[in-house]
């Protein structure tokens, strides 16, 4: 019942528009050891730069791996960019430490580097985040997975639909939405749309 109640606020919370870059079907087992490796497609519907407002947006490709570690914990690498039909654009990179708190149900924390090139010019940050990520095996059908982070600099949530292709081979679809807060030129930048991918477990 707790596991359930938890997964329900999480998934509620998310497609409310609570406040993570694009996130694949979650690694499972944490075990020393076993690994989900991500790769997919992102598809901003909407991209907002506030010093340069909503000038069309470029799909582009996102990665990243996850690797357990045991007792309960694994480590997660994400990168993923978004990009304007014109010149501004966010690359974002991510590492997270993940505990699983309940079957299903994990806590991570960890850290958030945006840069963002726009007119000409280059900028960095780094900031630190914490959120929930849950996954929920529906039987015969797929796992329903979504996430919440809240950071200094980046609020985001996702979630999503994965369904088994072969062994150990997923198919993902999920809806996102990323905040970015103050890193262009004093501005923000807000990203929403569907990420298409592939998920390898081994």
């Amino acid at each position: 019942m707790r596991k359930f109640a938890l997964i329900t606020i999480m998934t509620t919370a998310a497609i409310l528009g609570s406040a993570m870059v694009a996130q694949a079907s979650p690694l499972k087992d944490y075990s020393a050891g076993h690994v989900a490796i991500d790769l997919g497609y992102s598809n901003p519907t909407s991209l907002n730069f506030t010093e340069h407002g909503n000038d069309g947006k470029k799909g582009s490709v996102y990665g990243g791996a996850t690797v357990g570690i045991g007792n309960k914990m694994a480590v997660g690498y994400k990168y993923n960019q978004f990009k304007s039909d014109s010149d501004p654009k966010v690359t974002a990179q991510q590492v997270n430490l993940y505990y699983k708190a309940l079957p299903g149900v994990s806590v991570y924390g960890g850290l958030v580097n945006t840069r963002t090139n726009a007119d000409g010019s280059n900028e960095t940050q780094n900031s630190g985040q914490i959120g929930l990520q849950a996954a929920y095996d529906i039987p015969l059908f797929a796992t329903v997975y979504g996430n919440i982070g809240v950071g200094s600099k980046m609020n985001s949530w996702e979630v999503g639909l994965s369904k088994a292709l072969v062994n150990n081979l997923d198919l993902n679809v999920s809806y996102f939405d990323n905040r970015f807060k103050d890193i262009e030129q004093g501005g923000d930048v807000k990203a929403h749309g569907i990420n298409v991918g592939l998920t390898l477990k081994f």
